[in-house]
């Protein structure tokens, strides 16, 4: 049984592995079970007990927080981390700071498909949606400050979309069923 589930490597004995694998590129290479021991420890760093989100007064520290938070992010992205510290996290266009929950990208100045560069000179960190607007102008100011306005009330991770409720009888909205 050893022989055929498990297999030497780095040094390690007893490493459980798969049949082998032939790559795209003609490789073939042994499937294994990662070690999670491998894996870095990443530090969480605990909210203060009194902070509070919807507190303006605490608005500093969560900004801090989330700065911090994106710098990790962009750890192994020295491009997007340098723009991000260029542009002293705040988007270009709308002047809002650029964190991991509105998000970003990374914008040319001059397109590259008008022969503009890949260089550090000519791209920018903007909002998603600040991209979205200036690359289809037709959307109104006022219609990318309601759109932000939506991105500020979404929780992280939540989705607050409408989903439909049946309820029995004629109480409520609930669209009656066809039999």
């Amino acid at each position: 049984m050893k022989d055929r589930y498990f297999i030497r490597k780095d040094g390690r004995d007893w490493v459980f592995a798969g049949d082998d694998y032939k790559m795209d590129s003609g490789e073939t290479v042994t499937l294994y079970l990662y070690k999670t021991a491998y894996l870095p420890i990443r530090r969480h760093t605990k909210v203060q007990r009194d902070a509070n989100p919807y507190d303006p007064a605490w608005e500093i520290y969560f900004e801090q927080r989330l700065g911090v938070k994106m710098e990790k992010t962009l750890v192994g992205r020295r491009r997007v981390l340098y723009l991000w510290k260029r542009q002293n996290d705040l988007c270009p266009v709308c002047q809002r700071a650029i964190d991991t929950v509105t998000g970003w990208h990374v914008h040319h100045v001059l397109w590259r498909a008008r022969d503009g560069k890949d260089t550090r000179d000519n791209v920018e960190l903007i909002h998603p949606e600040c991209h979205r607007q200036h690359h289809h102008p037709k959307v109104t100011e006022a219609t990318l400050r309601r759109t932000y306005r939506r991105m500020q009330r979404l929780e992280p991770g939540v989705s607050k979309g409408a989903s439909p409720v049946l309820r029995g009888e004629s109480r409520g909205n609930a669209v009656a069923l066809p039999d």
